[in-house]
């Protein structure tokens, strides 16, 4: 054999690309890449004569030379064997050809002491490049970094491979010591978030010590820091030994807990100066999220000491954090920031090297944004409007002023280092056509080594890039390309024209070597797999989203309540039961983290205690063999009162559910612990019975044993059989931290009682403690209070109690000095809304509730004054003898007016805090919320989290607003929990129940964000007052009372009521197809085996959520056909209704109801009301069909049982229906109906009803048919239906007349006017408009929005830009209806201008002139030609018609605005055709009937 020669070997991969590389370093690889025989491959040959890459060949047949080759024979050789083609990769090859270019570039830079590299040797009028910037290190050490990779393969390497990993070590580890050197930084920063706490962006080269100031430059830029992490991780995964000491891997962990909040707070980004203003404002960037995201992915479990590692060496990542910053980064994608809509550095976060997007068609979508955005031929542009280096700039200022980016319009500088990361992207993805594509592309922006010039010359005739690299030339890039200034206007006039120069940046050593690397790759001498062996890559391939199962074990707190679930069949375990898993709180968990990273000589205290999310305590957790569970967040004992209300409970658990099923991503399952307690079910001790408010949290835990939650998959068990499919993460790293006494979980297992002994952590106590739900003790927020009653996270020996063990804590007899509330049923609650007088109690405050009952000797009513002294010792004594929890808040909130709350009340021998801490606990007991939020008011309670809420709203980029008029202020960046508070407190301090109500918006609005994100589509902002407005209509409109009366049910609901209502306001297109009753409990479906199963489980009534649900359409539909069949609990146990042949409702037990409108040909609603279980479901039937509208068709079912709970005015406003049978319907027989209130001449058919008793098996099929068009007909000429839509002309109700759309419409802008809500493109389309326009801008009601210099310094999609349109609907038009109505009207002029622009000049004028009318004249001059056809259709009505002479000017306008905001956007009377045309004939233009078909057709889309 040859000298040289060497052997190659067959070693097939399975399939894919190998996480990482052993070869024996004497052999080559060959891989196994199963591709078709006529598949064309390329090939690279190392020979200058041999074919040159591009060249595409196959050979066929077996291995030559029975697998022996020598170096020169063996360069890349195929051949196809039973359809897969095989291919040996050179051991050498051109690898040595890479040295000297890479050596020459790059290491030749490097420093003999500090290893670090000067960004570039250049020093220009743009600053200096010769210190070492972290990002640029990293970037450029990348190329050495592949090289020695490469090297490994080589038999006889002359020790380079040795040589180049340790160049690369050293560069890490001089980046290391530098940052180590500012741990007093890190460790500020983790609290502060401060920009002068950042770490430094770049060091002296020589000694890495820093070089500029704190102040003197933008070093906040979480992208470096992540990046050195990302690579970090990759580089030790291959092998590489960068950190060797304890200190080294806490300051690592340290850097972890630096970044991870990277979503609550803005920074420099990749560019440095912020805003592209380069103002120096902060803002959140898409691209350093990205890498945020990538690093800490990649760092989590690593062990930093590779194979040679103990538990004390591995890094600790949290889940719940990095899925913040990747939602972060998806509700931003493509947009990069505020004022920068694209941007070339997301290239980097979508592909190499974060790969942080787990969605194959998302990155598809932002790369080809950003390519279609910001391609050229020398690059892409960094931005839009980037004025950095052009001819135009003005060098002697860092910023731009006022006006200036407009200069910068299609001559922004190129950057070729672009397309080296879409060339390296698409490698890593198996993209070969596109990294052909980009590669070809960088050929002329080569410059040679020697000669400074151009390596691609074409007359040459070398075109191909491997001709072009040949000799021993390299190539180096220039940093970027700009247009000179002779030829600034033609490129102007026509983009991508010109011929650019580059700059004087030659080479930009970060681009070099990203073009290194992926030659490397595309000469097949590096593969992806080795430089990714954490398989980084396979993120952006993954195709399907994430679904796990969740595993739920259910804890209750001792046997007794273990035996009494068991009597409902539901089967939990005890503490005892589960060992040898102990339980403890989340805080505990917290605790534990807090130690990891202490190092006392770096000065770095470890994690901040900041609360763990869901996720983290969905894994179990292991130390020295002992096996841990936590409780989730959501669970642990905090001073509010959410958690008291179950119905809240239970949809925060659903809610919680599917984030689960989402966003976990360790290995294993899913593991969620749930505690179950006494209080719970509103059982104070073995002995009580469950109460009937609480059944609904019974229910739906035993519901979840079948499998599903609303699509989550869910496994409900044992905890000895879920251990072995959990996620179990080691704590080990505690064992060696140090003694057992700092070990917070060594402690827990042991918690001393107050006579010194020691007790179990996990034993619950048998005495029925209170949860957490409901506390007996209450923290105040004031930091004076006692410190028996602050919060336990606070100290360590109370934070690490298990769960049971703290609510027995908590649940100590108190001694109360106010008279015990007298409670009333809760029966009486109607609708779900807690109307005066009440069984919750909510309703008292205006005295509705009868008082005489609990207190024999009534006092005599005071009519008091906030703040006026004169009447506190009336009320002193009023308070004394008062034994209604509601007068009880309403007096010590006056004495609090008068004496503040340290004001002492001598008769009860109690301050007013006190008292108030008092009248709170007993409210929530009492589940009465009126007073349980006057106390949480005038006590400043806080919602638990509120800051987190806040935060994880304004990273989806909903801006929520505090206060309202002119001291409205809008929360644009994270604040801190104390900072929160104090606004709203301050905001709101006239009415002290309005704070609690915002902060449970603000956390039910984080919850359906997290559960229902489409909800909240084209919403920026969320307006706290004008959701409050919002939600009092919603129950005004509910309960037809007036606004007053509205909001004191407001302030009475319960939190999930208020959930309730807060997803109704938020549901978008379904409040136009829908009535009032879309809840978020109605999710909670129930089937017909759950509902067997839990037959003495008493459910509370729910609508059925219809998003998502394929309803049949009946809008082309000219016969209606209905279908129904009933069957009781021993008939079947079912209900089935059908609409056209097409199945409509998920049944449940009770009623089952669906209502249609015929006219409108819509199914209007969908509900269930368990009047088995409730007579306040039946109550709420009852009230239901009291508000059908006269044109409704309703069809009703029975599943199981209806009769139980069924009031005799439910059964009443059946017989309105025309029910016949419903008074013979007992106990789970069975019947079903379809009933209606039309007329006879608009009705062919009598109510059908069918009835079968329990004993007789389901009834039969009920078949009826509509004929839809001749109700139509009927209605048009004059019917009942007409009648409906009519009012008498001397009616004094007439602006109460219900409209068009029956109010849906009218319904739905309002709620969408409250939220800011607009259709997608809008603010695009306003731009464009802006852009035409000839005047000043756009008016509205006299209010101007200017295009100078709004759109001169903006972009259309820049989000700056969005915030400034919002801002000024807001201002100029206050009533929500009118302003949807104002945006339709821009949507709409939009799309006249833009087609008369294509169809030619005679529609010019067009351009500008409509524009500069006040849009408020055309909404004018549209509701005045629509009033006068409404009219003349109505005319001929049985009833009187309204005239303009029968009514005063007043009620006129308020009548035609309200049936014209009631119009539906498209059809024959749509809004939109209306609007048309009266800008058509504002502006003397003929109606275009294509225009306004194509208005029709986008509408349609959005609507």
């Amino acid at each position: 054999m040859a000298k040289d020669a060497v052997v190659a070997k067959l070693e097939p991969c399975d399939k894919g690309l190998p996480r990482k590389h052993s070869w024996p370093p004497h052999l080559c690889l060959l891989y196994f890449m199963p591709i078709f025989k006529d598949q064309k491959v390329w090939t690279s040959k190392s020979n200058k004569n041999d074919e040159c890459l591009g060249r595409r060949t196959r050979h066929s047949g077996k291995p030559p030379c029975d697998g022996r080759h020598t170096r020169q024979d063996l360069d890349t050789i195929l051949w196809v064997t039973e359809g897969a083609i095989y291919r040996f990769l050179p051991a050498g090859g051109t690898v040595d050809g890479f040295v000297s270019a890479i050596t020459a570039t790059i290491l030749s830079r490097q420093h003999p002491v500090t290893g670090l590299i000067p960004a570039s040797v250049a020093i220009t009028t743009h600053g200096n490049y010769q210190d070492a910037w972290v990002r640029d290190n990293v970037n450029s050490i990348l190329a050495v970094y592949g090289l020695a990779l490469a090297y490994r393969r080589v038999d006889d390497n002359q020790g380079r491979a040795y040589e180049l990993e340790h160049a690369v070590v050293k560069l890490m580890r001089g980046l290391l010591f530098s940052m180590s050197k500012q741990s007093a930084k890190v460790e500020r920063f983790k609290h502060s978030h401060s920009p002068l706490d950042a770490l430094h962006a770049k060091y002296d080269t020589a000694t890495g010590d820093t070089v500029v100031k704190d102040d003197a430059w933008g070093h906040l830029q979480i992208d470096a820091t992540s990046l050195f992490l990302l690579m970090l991780a990759e580089m030790t995964a291959n092998g590489m030994q960068i950190v060797f000491t304890y200190d080294e891997v806490d300051f690592v962990q340290n850097l972890v807990f630096y970044i991870e909040q990277a979503y609550s707070f803005g920074e420099n980004g990749a560019w440095e100066r912020g805003s592209k203003q380069n103002t120096g404002i902060l803002e959140l960037n898409s691209s350093s999220i990205g890498i945020v995201v990538g690093a800490l992915r990649a760092m989590h479990g690593l062990n930093l000491f590779g194979a040679r590692g103990g538990p004390r060496s591995v890094v600790h990542c949290f889940v719940d954090e990095t899925t913040r910053c990747y939602q972060t980064l998806l509700s931003q994608l493509p947009r990069e920031s505020n004022s920068k809509e694209i941007d070339g550095a997301i290239l980097s976060a979508i592909g190499f090297p974060a790969f942080a997007v787990r969605d194959a068609k998302v990155c598809k979508q932002v790369h080809a944004e950003i390519v279609r955005k910001l391609r050229g031929r020398y690059g892409l542009k960094r931005f839009l409007k980037d004025g950095h280096q052009s001819m135009l700039e003005d060098n002697n200022r860092l910023h731009y002023m006022e006006r200036e980016l407009e200069v910068f319009k299609d001559i922004e500088s190129e950057w070729p280092l672009f397309f080296t990361y879409i060339i390296l992207g698409a490698q890593f993805t198996g993209q070969d056509e596109v990294a052909d594509e980009y590669m070809a592309a960088m050929a002329p922006l080569l410059h040679d080594s020697k000669t400074l010039k151009p390596m691609y010359q074409p007359e040459s005739g070398h075109t191909d890039l491997k001709e072009i690299l040949q000799g021993s030339h390299f190539p180096l890039i220039p940093e970027l390309y700009y247009v000179p200034r002779e030829s600034i206007e033609q490129e102007k006039a026509s983009p991508h024209s010109q011929a650019r120069l580059p700059n004087e940046n030659l080479p930009l050593v970060w681009a070099n070597s990203l073009f290194f690397l992926g030659r490397l790759i595309a000469e097949g001498l590096l593969d992806p797999a080795e430089l990714d062996p954490l398989n980084r890559r396979a993120d952006a391939l993954q195709a399907t989203p994430t679904n796990n199962i969740v595993q739920v074990v259910l804890l209750s707190e001792d046997a007794a309540l273990k035996d009494r679930l068991a009597a409902h069949g539901l089967e939990t375990q005890t503490p005892d039961e589960i060992k040898p898993v102990r339980v403890l709180g989340q805080s505990s968990l917290v605790e534990v983290f807090a130690r990891l990273g202490q190092n006392e000589k770096l000065g770095l205290t470890g994690r901040p205690a900041r609360p763990l999310g869901t996720l983290a305590t969905c894994s179990l957790y292991r130390m020295q063999g002992q096996l841990y569970a936590f409780t989730p967040n959501f669970l642990d004992q905090e001073d509010f009162y959410l958690n008291s209300d179950s119905d809240y409970l239970v949809s925060t658990i659903t809610n919680e559910l599917q984030f689960i099923c989402r966003n976990y991503s360790d290995a294993g399952r899913p593991t969620l612990t749930l505690p179950l307690t006494h209080s719970m079910f509103a059982a104070s001790g073995p002995s009580d019975s469950f109460s009937a408010r609480h059944r609904s949290l019974l229910k739906f835990i035993m519901d979840l044993r079948a499998g599903a939650c609303l699509g989550v998959r869910v496994r409900v068990g044992r905890m000895s059989e879920m251990i072995h499919t959990s996620h179990v993460e080691s704590l080990d790293f505690l064992a060696t931290s140090g003694p057992e006494r700092s070990n917070p979980l060594l402690a827990a297992c042991g918690v001393k009682s107050k006579d010194g002994r020691r007790t179990p952590a996990l034993h619950g106590s048998s005495s029925g403690a209170r949860t957490p739900t409901t506390p007996i003790i209450r923290v105040s927020s004031r930091q004076d209070m006692p410190s028996a009653i602050k919060t336990p996270i606070m100290h360590s020996d109370e934070s690490t109690m298990s769960y049971f063990d703290l609510a027995s804590a908590l649940a100590q007899p108190a001694r109360y000095k106010l008279r015990e509330h007298q409670t009333i049923s809760d029966d009486l609650e109607v609708l779900g809304i807690s109307a005066p007088g009440d069984g919750s109690g909510e309703g008292e405050r205006g005295g509705a509730a009868d008082t005489s009952a609990a207190n024999p000797n009534p006092a005599p009513v005071l009519v008091l004054q906030v703040g006026d002294s004169s009447q506190v010792g009336a009320a002193e004594e009023a308070l004394a003898s008062s034994a209604n929890l509601c007068d009880q808040a309403e007096l010590l909130s006056y004495l609090a007016s008068c004496g503040g709350l340290e004001h002492r009340v001598h008769s009860l021998d109690a301050t007013v805090r006190e008292l108030l801490e008092e009248v709170y606990t007993r409210a929530v007991d009492s589940h009465l919320w009126n007073p349980v939020r006057t106390a949480a008011g005038l006590l400043h309670k806080r919602v638990p989290g509120l800051d987190t809420a806040l935060a994880e709203l304004a990273v989806r980029r909903k801006v929520f607003s505090v206060g309202y008029g002119d001291s409205e202020v809008f929360v644009k960046k994270p604040m801190s929990a104390e900072e929160l508070g104090a606004l709203v407190d301050q905001k709101y301090a006239e009415d002290v129940r309005e704070a609690p109500i915002v902060q449970e918006i603000i956390k039910a609005s984080q919850e359906l964000v997290r559960a229902h994100p489409h909800i909240f589509d084209g919403i920026l902002f969320l307006r706290s007052h004008e959701i409050v407005v919002a939600l009092r209509e919603e129950i005004s409109r509910l309960l037809s009372v007036g606004e007053d009366e509205a909001a004191e049910n407001l302030f009475s609901s319960t939190p999930s009521q208020v959930k309730t209502l807060l997803f109704t306001v938020l549901s978008g297109a379904l409040l136009s197809s829908t009535n009032s009753f879309t809840m978020i409990e109605e999710d909670l479906e129930r089937s017909a085996a759950d509902e067997a199963a839990g037959d003495a489980v008493l459910g509370c009534g729910r609508s059925v959520h219809m998003d998502g649900y394929a309803l049949p359409d009946l809008a082309g539909a000219s016969e209606l056909r209905v279908d129904l069949q009933s069957g009781g609990f021993k008939a079947g146990n079912f209900s089935r209704i059908k609409i056209n042949g097409r199945a409509v409702l998920p049944s449940g037990r009770g009623l089952n109801v669906v209502a249609i409108d015929p006219v409108g040909r819509k199914i209007v609603d969908l509900l269930t009301f368990d009047t088995s279980a409730s007579r306040r479901e039946s109550d709420q039937l009852a009230r239901f069909i009291d508000g059908v509208s006269e044109t409704s068709i309703v069809l009703i079912a029975v599943q199981g049982d209806c009769a139980e709970c069924l009031t005799p005015a439910a059964r009443s406003a059946m017989e309105a229906l025309g029910s016949l049978k419903i008074r013979d319907v007992r106990y789970r027989d069975s019947w079903c109906m379809v009933g209606h209130k039309l007329s006879c001449d608009l009705a062919d058919t009598s109510v059908k009803e069918a009835y079968s008793p329990q004993d007789q098996g389901p009834t039969g099929v009920l078949t009826v048919t509509f004929a839809l068009d001749k109700i139509a007909q009927a209605a048009a000429a004059g019917g009942s239906v007409g009648g409906a839509l009519s009012i008498a002309a001397t009616s004094e109700s007439a602006s109460l007349l219900v409209g068009p759309s029956l109010g849906r419409w009218l319904r739905r802008r309002k709620n969408d006017g409250a939220l800011n809500r607009v259709p997608s493109g809008f603010f695009a389309r306003v731009y464009k408009l802006l852009e035409l326009s000839t005047g000043a801008g756009i008016l509205v009601k006299g209010r101007s929005l200017s295009k100078d210099p709004l759109i001169y310094d903006k972009t259309p999609d820049e989000l700056n830009f969005a915030f400034a349109v919002e801002g000024f609907l807001s201002l100029s038009v206050a009533d929500p209806a009118e302003r949807q109505v104002a945006v339709t009207v821009l949507e709409v002029l939009y799309i006249i201008i833009a087609n008369a622009k294509v169809e030619g000049t005679e529609h010019a004028p067009l351009y500008g002139s409509c524009i500069a009318v006040d849009i408020d004249i055309y909404i004018q001059s549209a509701i005045h030609a629509f009033w006068g056809e409404w009219q003349g259709r109505h005319r001929s009505c049985s009833t009187s018609s309204v005239t303009a002479e029968s009514l005063g000017p007043q009620k006129r306008d308020a009548l035609s605005r309200r049936l014209f905001y009631d119009l539906p956007p498209i059809g024959r009377n749509g809004m939109v055709r209306h609007l048309a045309a009266a800008i058509l004939a504002h502006n003397g233009v003929a109606e275009n009937a294509q225009w306004v078909a194509e208005c029709e057709r986008l509408f349609s889309i959005d609507y």
